[in-house]
């Protein structure tokens, strides 16, 4: 009896070695993904980590959205905040300089997790509570990882994979939780870590060949990520938008509206010290993006939903 005993505990020890806790990522990696657009069709957004920044004497890795050019390597970077790790917690500086919790990778069935918007700006500031319904592991580059499953709305699963994210988008973990846009679904195509695929979800939708060479030096001084803090209304909106900024606006930013499919809406608009009066003439109500983008880096300012009546 002794010696089944030890055998078990031999064994237990094998699995619980085998499964080795697996860091968030730093460097050199990026997130391939998609989002279901008007009339079901899929549009690219990728994230990378790209340099790191020290605010209040904690070392955080920037993170970047990126609308990819069709034509150039002229992409557009949108700043969505900086990500830090505390033993199997994640935690995100977000753009308007609040740390929330990320990811918790050390939950467990049963297991309840509070999760606050990481883009407020473009999802508003959502905060939703997650349960786990199962835990599991799958194959990442070779290597056993936690999976960690929530079940909400009856039939919707989400599910967190140690040291990559959610697969309904990394930073869309928990959007689904409360009623949101049908026409707008965002999900995880694939991982890639030093431009090699580590993970795919399924064969539905494959990885893209797309990668990010621009500048990621680090800080290597104190400084705040300056994001200059904004205010859009109304919204919804019929004509005209107004969008205020706490600080002066630098240089001559350039104002865009897209539809869902993507499609650039035309529009006239005048800016000012601080604020942006948008007028537009659209013929049909729905769901639009407003977009700045600053003409001198190409960086995305601002991103923004707005729903037209």
């Amino acid at each position: 009896m002794t010696k089944i005993y030890l055998f078990l505990l031999f064994l237990l020890g094998l699995t619980t070695s085998s499964f080795s806790q697996t860091p968030f990522p730093t460097e050199n990696v990026l997130w391939d993904q998609a989002y279901i657009g008007f009339g079901g069709f899929p549009l690219p957004e990728y994230f990378v980590l790209c340099g790191d920044t020290t605010i209040s004497n904690q070392t955080y890795n920037k993170l970047y959205q990126i609308y990819p050019s069709l034509v150039d390597e002229n992409h557009q970077l949108t700043y969505i905040g900086g990500t830090r790790s505390e033993g199997e917690q994640v935690y995100l500086r977000r753009r308007d300089n609040e740390e929330i919790l990320f990811y918790d990778f050390s939950l467990e069935v049963g297991d309840s997790v509070q999760i606050k918007s990481a883009y407020p700006d473009f999802f508003g500031d959502y905060d939703v509570q997650m349960e786990v319904s199962e835990v599991g592991t799958t194959m990442v580059g070779g290597m056993q990882r936690k999976t960690i499953h929530f079940i909400y709305n009856f039939t919707h699963e989400e599910i967190w994979i140690e040291g990559i994210g959610s697969t309904d988008g990394l930073i869309t973990r928990g959007l689904f939780v409360e009623p949101f846009i049908s026409d707008y679904e965002p999900f995880l195509v694939c991982f890639k870590q030093d431009n090699i695929t580590q993970y795919q979800v399924d064969d539905e939708f494959l990885c893209s060949d797309f990668t990010y060479e621009g500048d990621c030096q680090s800080t290597t001084s104190t400084d705040e990520v300056e994001v200059n803090i904004f205010t859009v209304a109304p919204n919804p909106f019929r004509e005209t938008i107004r969008i205020h900024f706490e600080n002066r606006i630098e240089g001559t930013p350039q104002v865009q509206l897209f539809d869902l499919a993507g499609k650039g809406v035309s529009i006239n608009y005048s800016i000012g010290s601080q604020n942006i009066e948008i007028k537009t003439a659209l013929k049909e109500p729905g769901i639009y993006f407003l977009q700045l983008v600053d003409e001198r880096t190409n960086q995305v300012l601002l991103r923004k939903k707005l729903v037209s009546l």
